[in-house]
């Protein structure tokens, strides 16, 4: 994404600033309600697609094996990302959970929900 303002060519870094904090005050709404109503259109445009996901304790989920947490299991990049299935231990909130995982990982057990994907035991084919 680029926003052009015309300009001279001489201009140094502080006067290319000045210009593009002053542009930017141009095209924001001028009134409360009008910056309300923007923040409220940005943040529905941010969330589409989005939905919330919340586990309770029992439920199977997998796990996705971020490299930066789990080192050991990370060999290659063509190696699984995902581990599983694992048990939900505790809710801590609606983005935090204690997952039942194996000492072998020697992680902390606890997951935020965007490492962990529902698993259906119906469809189990373990």
């Amino acid at each position: 994404m680029a926003h052009f303002i015309p300009c001279h060519k001489m201009y140094d870094a502080t006067h290319v600033a000045d210009l593009f904090f002053f542009e930017k005050c141009l095209s924001m709404p001028k009134s409360n309600n009008g910056w309300r109503k923007h923040m409220r259109q940005l943040q529905k445009k941010i969330n589409k697609g989005r939905c919330q996901v919340i586990f309770e304790p029992g439920d199977w989920v997998w796990v996705h094996l971020r490299k930066e947490r789990f080192p050991n299991q990370w060999k290659c990049k063509l190696d699984l990302r995902g581990d599983g299935p694992f048990q939900v231990i505790e809710r801590i909130n609606d983005n935090a959970y204690h997952i039942d995982l194996p000492g072998e990982y020697n992680v902390s057990s606890s997951f935020n929900v965007s490492d962990l994907f529902p698993f259906d035991i119906s469809d189990s084919r373990l």
